[in-house]
Parts: C-alpha cells; structure tokens; sequence
C-alpha cells in the first residue's frame, strides 16, 4: 500500500504544518533552496536532494512538498526547482523526457544541456535510489502559498516549537481525526477543507 508523506522545505514552509493541519500526519523536513535555484546552481539541489525524499519517490509514496514564497504564490523552489528534480529523475530512473510545467514548460533543451553536464556525484546520487524502484512514474506534488515572514527566524522557531509541544499535547488527549483537516488535490494544487490556497504557476 503506497503512503502519502508531507515534506516541509525549510524554512517558510513550516507555516504549512499549521495552516494545513499537518499535526499528526507524517510530515518530515528538507531545504530546497531558492537561492541555489536562482543562481543554477543544478548540480548541488541533485546532491542536496533529501535522501528521505528520494528513497519514497523511488518506492512510488506519493510525496507533497510544502513551501511559501515572500509576498508570491508560488516560491521558486517550487516551480523552478522541484521541476527540476522531476527532469532529472525521469531521466535517470526511467531514460524518459519529463516535460516541465508552468514558467519552466520551454525548458526541457536547458534542462538537458544541464543533465548532461552533472557531476559524477550528482549522477551517483540518482543513480543509487534506481535500485529501490517500485514505481513506473514520479508521484510529486506541491503546495504553493505567500508569506509576509519571509526571513523572520525568530517567528519560525517559536512556531515550530509551539508545534511541537501542540503534537505532544495532541498524541496524549484528542483523536487526531479531531484537530486536522484532510488535504485535497484539485489540479495540482493543495487545499484544505478548513482554508484554501490556490495558486497558478
């Protein structure tokens, strides 16, 4: 039975954890930066990809990565460098031509000039999760919203350690069937029962 795993991107995407009612669901972290995305700096997101993340894509979960962008929709992590993860994987786990989305739906010839231009540690990465594969196609989503923390540290850490004593207090007194809500897909975009967040690449 596949499983549905919620990835964080630190650090805006913590929001996500509370705005989507993720307490008590399986939700982990990972940095994507959009920093490296801006600068094309492809080689080191492949070496910085999560190995967490890789190793459920790989076993075909269906994994749904969360982040906020500052004062946009959508942060260039998502549609620039998770469109970029999904290029690179289906091209080394199954030697298909994945045809990006959204601002990136003209960049598959950069792409490819891109992938074939990575490091040999960049290939090996890729190349030692094909061995776990048990999918025949990449099930990753994203969820996209703004943020006006952007950069506010102080505020991330208080919430995601108020997060953290709410889940302890969640797990010890209330069915979690109570305190969240169920998450639904609708065109590649995450909403929530309780509070939506459209977006548009």
């Amino acid at each position: 039975m596949k499983s549905t795993l919620h990835f964080i991107n630190l650090t805006n995407g913590i929001q996500a954890i509370k705005e989507y009612r993720l307490i008590g669901k399986d939700y982990r972290f990972i940095r994507l930066q959009s920093t490296a995305c801006e600068q094309r700096r492809w080689d080191d997101i492949i070496k910085g990809i999560s190995d967490d993340l890789l190793l459920n894509l790989a076993l075909g979960n269906k994994c749904i990565i969360y982040d906020y962008g500052a004062g946009k929709q959508v942060p260039r992590s998502i549609w620039q460098g998770v469109e970029w993860i999904k290029f690179a994987l289906n091209k080394r786990w199954f030697h298909s031509e994945y045809k990006p989305q959204g601002r990136m739906s003209n960049s598959g010839q950069y792409f490819n000039e891109v992938y074939r231009g990575l490091s040999a540690r960049a290939r090996s990465k890729l190349r030692y999760y094909k061995k776990y594969l048990n999918t025949s196609t990449i099930d990753l989503e994203v969820v996209g919203s703004s943020t006006d923390k952007d950069s506010n540290i102080e505020y991330y850490r208080s919430l995601l350690l108020n997060i953290i004593h709410n889940s302890i207090k969640v797990d010890k007194k209330m069915p979690l069937d109570i305190c969240q809500a169920s998450p639904v897909v609708v065109n590649n975009t995450m909403t929530s029962k309780t509070r939506s967040h459209p977006w548009k690449q």
